[in-house]
């Protein structure tokens, strides 16, 4: 929920750059209204994600998406796989972009979609390296 967060809090900046604009009224007619209107408008925008992202683990149809899954990983797709007969693939042109951390590799597929690839799910530095090369040369990183 961590990596939801931050993602959200990166692409929708402006959400807070509105509520400083909302807190610029007081300079213009001073009421202490100001700061509780936006922050309450800032507290209902958080609280709105937070159910969306907290809603989601609970539903029966996302409970797949937090289930351990292997990877298979190649030039053509991604094929994620929960059992040896059940599992989907994502060709790479579906993913939009690509963000590379300490904690591990995130693929973004959408605004609000994304895989959290950590890096303690691959076996080694080989493996790891190796997904960064073939990443480089899909250009999504530089």
């Amino acid at each position: 929920m961590s990596i939801a967060y931050t993602h959200l809090l990166r692409r929708q900046w402006w959400v807070f750059v509105c509520c400083l604009l909302l807190n610029s009224g007081f300079f213009f007619l001073p009421s202490g209204w100001w700061f509780i209107g936006s922050g309450s408008i800032l507290f209902v925008f958080l609280l709105f994600w937070t159910i969306q992202f907290v809603g989601v683990t609970h539903l029966e149809q996302y409970k797949v998406l937090f289930e351990k899954l292997s990877y298979e990983i190649d030039t053509q797709h991604i094929l994620l796989k929960k059992g040896s007969k059940e599992g989907m693939s994502i060709r790479w042109d579906q993913v939009k972009w690509v963000r590379i951390s300490k904690r591990g590799i995130i693929l973004y597929l959408n605004y609000v979609q994304f895989f959290y690839l950590p890096t303690k799910c691959f076996p080694s530095l080989h493996v790891t390296k190796s997904l960064e090369a073939l990443l480089r040369r899909k250009s999504y990183i530089s």
